[in-house]
């Protein structure tokens, strides 16, 4: 009986053990492999999201199986049943909280432009049928936008906007994108509360990253007109405005379109994801253009410029510069029914502001981005805005000028070179130049 015992267990071991080297050889493929032949961006660059799923259950099977082989005879069974009650519900949890947390919390069965294309996070967002998304009331986070920023407190008030809780009324709300917004910076930096400091006048941020001309007259109407303010500040960027603004329109065309495949939204926002996101290592985007910035101070960066300058912009995007014009309008005519003052504030980019200090590394970027050296041009963006403000009977302030006389003298501190949004010294830049209009509106007793 003793001797056919060990007989099947011999028969036995081979088995055991090639299953064994068939896991490590699995193993190695998912994790070892990679940091030898890179093959995805998360780990550091090194392994694809999908290494990680399938990768998790391979370990803690590899794992095991090693533990029991290397067992005594006797002991396996026993040892087997063990890690197995442990194991096997540990990673089905795991990927059952995965997917609750992902079709549950975060409902990526709802497909919406925003959240699938734009890469606006579903954690503190929600779908809106007339914005496409909006902020979620009374969220807060602290981090870093990126490694050229400090820690930053963001908090959302009632409404969704970067706001203290309670307001309810304000002199002067501004409305806009992530340049109003600012999540780069803390509040007390950005050029919304800098105006508020400088003034002693009530004021409130209703700007939202992501956000185009015609959600932007959405919050004017929903949001900003119950503030009963007395002047409205629309800050619109250079950069991707008139894009957001054909954006916009084609995802009012077909807003239940599916965009990604439900696959591939449930990937890009599992919790899986978010907690190996910080081990992302994104590539550069074909579109961007190596070149180094030259500061006053004699230091020197490389970076990638992300937005050109172009100079014939409204003709090339004409569909979102009507867009914006149709939007624009519509929140004059709110405003001046209700006898509030618009002011539009126009952003340029960084680009077109650092290009006496800008090198670029292929001399097809400097065509792409600085066409012709052109730096202020009749037809561009800035132009054509400030002309149509004026036919519809708007303030308007262009604020390229004053960017550039200020970066002549010190162009340290204007941008924020990774992200091309404001630095701090380009809030307190944009802050004063608003500050010098209020001192001069006829809605406003302030004067500096």
């Amino acid at each position: 009986m003793v001797a056919t015992s060990s007989s099947a267990e011999a028969s036995r071991r081979p088995a055991a053990w090639i299953a064994l080297a068939l896991f490590w050889a699995a193993f190695a493929y998912l994790w070892v492999w990679p940091w030898f032949r890179p093959r995805g961006e998360y780990l550091w660059g090194h392994v694809q999201l999908r290494d990680i799923y399938f990768g998790i259950p391979i370990a803690a099977a590899t794992l095991c199986l090693t533990i029991v082989i290397c067992c005594r005879a006797r002991a396996r069974r026993s040892v087997a049943l063990r890690l197995a009650a442990v194991t096997v519900p540990t990673i089905a949890l795991l990927f059952i909280f995965d997917a609750v947390y992902t079709f549950g919390y975060l409902k990526i069965w709802r497909t919406n432009y925003y959240f699938d294309l734009a890469k606006v996070s579903r954690r503190y967002n929600a779908i809106d049928e007339e914005l496409g998304f909006k902020r979620l009331a009374r969220v807060s986070w602290r981090g870093r936008k990126s490694a050229e920023t400090g820690e930053v407190y963001f908090r959302t008030d009632e409404n969704g906007f970067r706001n203290p809780p309670g307001i309810e009324r304000a002199d002067v709300v501004f409305i806009g994108d992530s340049y109003t917004e600012a999540a780069e910076l803390p509040e007390e930096q950005t050029f919304v509360r800098r105006v508020a400091q400088a003034t002693g006048l009530r004021a409130v941020n209703l700007g939202v990253g992501a956000y185009g001309p015609q959600q932007e007259e959405v919050v004017l109407r929903r949001y900003a007109l119950a503030y009963r303010p007395r002047v409205i500040v629309w800050q619109l960027f250079e950069g991707n405005d008139l894009l957001d603004a054909q954006g916009y329109a084609k995802w009012r065309e077909s807003p239940t379109r599916p965009y990604l495949p439900l696959a591939a939204r449930y990937f890009n926002n599992s919790l899986i994801n978010e907690w190996f996101a910080r081990t992302r290592l994104r590539a550069p985007e074909r579109n961007l253009a190596p070149a180094t910035i030259h500061y006053t101070d004699g230091t020197v960066r490389e970076l990638f410029i992300r937005y050109p300058y172009l100079p014939d912009q409204p003709v090339q995007k004409v569909w979102g510069f009507e867009e914006t014009k149709r939007a624009l309008e519509a929140g004059t005519r709110l405003c001046r029914e209700r006898g509030i003052e618009l002011l539009v504030v126009h952003v340029p980019v960084m680009v077109r502001v650092m290009a006496p200090f800008v090198t670029f590394a292929r001399e097809a970027d400097r065509g792409r981005f600085l066409p012709g050296e052109v730096v202020q041009s009749e037809g561009d963006f800035e132009s054509e805005l400030g002309r149509f403000c004026h036919q519809i009977g708007c303030s308007y302030i262009g604020l390229f000028p004053v960017f550039r006389q200020e970066a002549a003298r010190d162009n340290r501190g204007l941008y924020i070179p990774t992200d091309e949004h404001l630095d701090a010294r380009g809030h307190a830049i944009v802050a004063r130049t608003i500050g010098e209009w209020l001192a001069q509106s006829n809605e406003l007793n302030y004067s500096k």
